[in-house]
């Protein structure tokens, strides 16, 4: 039986550990369009965020707000921040996004594969 003490010692470390994710709510199309825009694989999102590959496939297949603990969700927010990304919440009626943060120099931004040319 867990005594009152330390469930109270849980719930104020839960509630520390997910201040991220509670201020950021995350769409499965800000997932895709950053995945997208570092050129990873969904495997790659996993590696970086330890979340299940196929966690990371159900929450990019949602449209809108993402259904998720909230662990999972910052664990998300985590990897794609330290790859350079930061989303951008809803605002002023434009919607939720994402965007390369300024804060890095330009040889510190992930570098992209190079595209292919076009067939004749």
């Amino acid at each position: 039986m867990v005594s009152g003490r330390q469930s109270i010692r849980w719930r104020y470390f839960y509630t520390w550990e997910t201040s991220l994710a509670a201020t950021t709510s995350l769409t499965g199309e800000q997932l895709r369009a950053a995945r997208a825009s570092l050129r990873w694989e969904q495997k790659d999102v996993a590696n970086a965020s330890k979340v299940s590959e196929p966690t990371v496939k159900r929450l990019e297949s949602m449209n809108g707000y993402v259904k998720a603990n909230t662990l999972t969700i910052e664990a998300l927010i985590r990897a794609f921040d330290a790859a350079g990304i930061e989303f951008v919440a809803a605002d002023g009626g434009k919607g939720p996004g994402m965007r390369f943060k300024a804060d890095l120099k330009p040889a510190e931004v992930p570098p992209r594969s190079p595209r292919r040319p076009p067939s004749p």
